[in-house]
């Protein structure tokens, strides 16, 4: 049997980058869009603190479906064969299954709705900041009403697409999210008195074709059946409820943020937002992207108990986001404020919106390397289903996110709750990183991955010591000197990243091979 080669892991991982670099840049021009037209005002506070319950949603039940689904597709497949009435029939009741789960949850969050009044005022009290009950827990709730079927939607989405990676097509699967930040740019352009409640029906309705564009080959591939199969329900459950849990106290650690910062002061949700939302452009490009083409592989291995394969594909994708990740974490870092007044100041979004945005932005971008770094771990535990310890680093992550947000923002504000969710990021990536290196020993040696990264981080410092010197005669700037500055900036740093790359003797090809030969 000849075994795939790596590079075909390569290969997808780029093609994901590219439609997902495609994805990013319109939902930039989004948030541009979003932010000139409501700034940072009550009404954005209640739009993303509405948002973030569908969003919480997706990101409990999308990595939950996915882990689930391709791990046992895989082996599906390997067992009934491609193609196959059985395996038709699996994917059927996957479809049904997971509608059902997804109904449930959308339903039982707009009953929860008619609870937020009180729960804000609590957390008011908590923060030591003021809520408007009567005002902006009306508006949340309508919101909610409007925005929380869009779990459902993405969770189909979801299902979809793993269909498509089983398959290793990664292209449409990757560009079919476009349709969410494109509603929302057609309605704000073209209408003359847009509002948030507006935003939300197109928000909505960007999901519905984003589902809508892969259902076609999804039913092509898969046959619902009323009575659906019981051995597939229960191992779908089987697999699919531990990791519901750990996405759970996961994806709540994120959403803990809105809820503290639309307590601490008026504007603190929306630059919670403004600021993670950009920090995590280059976290979902390369952390997500990355992870998503790997998945199929280090699934595939895990199945045939390749972990020699497994543990080459794991540090090859670890090592890549790291590389990635280092010079993006320098570019927030030195070039943030730039990046936030050429981006976002214009209309609604001032000189005070940018400052407000800036600290949060700074915060979230230290730990953005780790959450991008802990896509690829948390994949690779997918994998080889150690449910539990996801379980519990997700639990612990949560603990300490809160522990330390209600001090850091009752002293800090936005930027103390941005500074809590990367510290738990942090602890996620080291914690799971010890627990990698156990499962994969022998085959994954940590020390010359960790002096890698090491040098990495090394060289991404030096350059962005580097440019904020050159920078530094240079004052800030607005419009097209503006993004002059911005680009000169983030290309000589990119220059002295290759550069000392080269230096600390840093090659992707040194990241971790381990080739497949033929047997």
């Amino acid at each position: 049997m000849i075994k795939r080669s790596v590079e075909r892991v390569t290969r997808a991982a780029w093609l994901v980058i590219l439609a997902t670099i495609l994805v990013r840049v319109v939902g930039l021009v989004k948030e541009v869009v979003v932010a000139g037209s409501f700034g940072v005002g009550p009404a954005m506070d209640a739009f993303n603190v509405a948002i973030a319950i569908p969003y919480l949603l997706a990101g409990v039940v999308v990595p939950a479906i996915s882990g689930a689904v391709v791990p046992l597709a895989a082996a599906a497949e390997l067992k009934f064969g491609r193609g196959t009435e059985r395996t038709r029939r699996f994917w059927g009741t996957l479809l049904l299954v997971t509608g059902a789960m997804l109904l449930a949850a959308v339903l039982a969050a707009d009953l929860l709705s008619f609870g937020l009044e009180g729960l804000f005022t609590l957390l008011s009290r908590v923060m030591g900041g003021s809520f408007d009950a009567g005002l902006q827990a009306p508006l949340i709730r309508n919101l909610l009403f409007i925005l929380t079927p869009m779990a459902l939607l993405q969770g189909l989405a979801c299902l979809e697409a793993s269909l498509f990676h089983i398959r290793k097509r990664f292209l449409l699967p990757a560009l079919a999210p476009v349709a969410f930040s494109l509603a929302m740019i057609l309605l704000l352009v073209l209408h003359p008195a847009p509002s948030v409640v507006l935003l939300a029906w197109a928000a909505l309705a960007g999901n519905v074709v984003w589902a809508l564009v892969l259902f076609p080959y999804f039913m092509r591939h898969a046959r619902p059946l009323l009575r659906p199969a019981g051995e597939d329900v229960r191992e779908f459950f089987g697999t699919l409820a531990p990791l519901t849990l750990v996405m759970i106290f996961g994806q709540s650690s994120e959403a803990l943020g809105y809820f503290l910062g639309i307590s601490v002061a008026e504007g603190g949700a929306a630059s919670l937002g403004y600021a993670q939302r950009l920090v995590d452009m280059p976290v979902l490009l390369f952390g997500a992207a990355l992870s998503t083409a790997a998945f199929p592989y280090l699934s595939d291995s895990a199945a045939e108990g390749d972990f020699g394969q497994l543990a080459g594909d794991f540090r090859r994708a670890f090592g890549q986001v790291a590389l990635l990740m280092a010079p993006v974490t320098a570019a927030w870092l030195v070039l943030g404020r730039q990046i936030l007044t050429s981006v976002y100041k214009q209309g609604a979004f001032d000189d005070a919106a940018v400052t407000m945005t800036l600290w949060p932005l700074f915060m979230f971008a230290l730990g953005g390397t780790f959450k991008a770094l802990s896509f690829t771990q948390g994949k690779m535990l997918m994998a080889v289903r150690r449910y539990r310890a996801m379980l519990f680093f997700g639990v612990s992550a949560l603990v300490v996110n809160f522990t330390l947000a209600v001090p850091l923002g009752r002293i800090y504000g936005p930027a103390g709750l941005a500074a809590a969710t990367s510290i738990s990021w942090f602890y996620v990536v080291l914690g799971i990183g010890a627990l990698s290196a156990r499962i994969l020993a022998p085959h994954f040696p940590l020390r010359p991955l960790a002096a890698m990264v090491a040098r990495a981080v090394g060289a991404a410092a030096g350059a962005g010591t580097a440019t904020a010197l050159l920078l530094s005669g240079i004052p800030l700037q607005t419009g097209p000197a503006g993004f002059a500055r911005l680009f000169a900036g983030g290309a000589v740093l990119f220059a002295c990243y290759v550069l000392l790359c080269r230096v600390f003797g840093i090659r992707l090809s040194d990241v971790g091979l381990v080739r497949r030969t033929a047997r």
